[in-house]
């Protein structure tokens, strides 16, 4: 049974335990999509992972998607990896219905998630601050949406990709590596204010991954990259090195980081120099 309480404001859910989570990330997260015997990388290593393909977080169990769906998940996201985009969003496009229509025969809210306790409280907690009846599913099932706005990305289409990142971050609010992408998306039109808020709750979500340490690290350099690339851009310099400061923390060999800190030297203002040395 879950119980819930709202204190100052927060839901906070009591479980009974039923066992023991520059821009080439795109990239990186295709790996991670439905492959059947080696499932995302995520799930594998979350502590709550069951045999059968089954997560089990505290008392909530991660739907996973079918396997017949896993395999063409798998397939598109080939396609995509070969950058065959047209022909990978055609397949995807024809995919996204089968989920839909596997959604609909259940009349509560689907919100996919990563197996961390911290998401899945978060998740469930958000829910139900919005009285909607929810349950659980792995990310698998909001991959096509993500998907289809990488396509749109690379064919060179940033505001269908961004409609496309918002349908995935509806269907998985807290899911950082979709908010970092459309940070990215805001950044490059200079809305600081959107980029900073997709950004930071991408980089406080993304300190919650406590099962995949390597994931934790490179989606959080990705955040803290974008919020100093914003800093730069408002001439925050003190703010800037210390964000990509931050990141160089996390992995001394990140050499975005580097880059962009070579950059502060040169451009700070002198003034602006001598008062950080004061």
């Amino acid at each position: 049974m879950i119980k819930i309480k709202k204190i100052a404001n927060l839901n906070l859910l009591i479980f009974s335990v039923w066992g023991l989570f520059a821009h080439n990330a795109w990239a990186d997260n295709l790996d991670n999509v439905g492959n059947i015997d080696n499932a995302d990388n995520y799930y594998q290593q979350a502590p709550h992972y069951n045999a059968g393909n089954k997560q089990m977080v505290m008392c909530c169990r991660l739907e996973p998607l079918p396997e017949p769906l896993q395999q063409e998940l798998a397939r598109i996201s080939h396609l995509f990896k070969e950058q065959k985009i047209d022909e990978a969003l055609a397949i995807n496009d024809a995919f996204i219905p089968k989920i839909e229509h596997l959604l609909a025969k259940d009349k509560r809210q689907a919100i996919a998630s990563l197996p961390e306790i911290s998401h899945v409280i978060l998740n469930l907690s958000n829910a139900s601050a919005a009285n909607k009846d929810a349950y659980l599913v792995s990310r698998d099932w909001m991959m096509p949406y993500y998907l289809r706005a990488y396509g749109y990305t690379v064919k060179g289409k940033p505001k269908l990709a961004k409609k496309y990142l918002d349908e995935a971050l509806q269907f998985s609010p807290f899911d950082v590596r979709t908010l970092n992408e459309r940070g990215l998306y805001f950044s490059n039109l200079k809305d600081w204010k959107a980029a900073k808020k997709d950004y930071q709750k991408a980089l406080e979500m993304a300190r919650l991954i406590e099962s995949n340490p390597k994931e934790n690290s490179v989606l959080q350099r990705r955040a803290l990259r974008g919020l100093g690339y914003i800093a730069v851009e408002q001439k925050q310099w003190d703010k800037a090195e210390s964000l990509y400061r931050e990141a160089l923390r996390l992995d001394k060999n990140d050499e975005h980081a580097k880059v962009e800190l070579m950059y502060i030297s040169k451009n700070r203002p002198k003034k602006a120099v001598q008062a950080t040395k004061k």
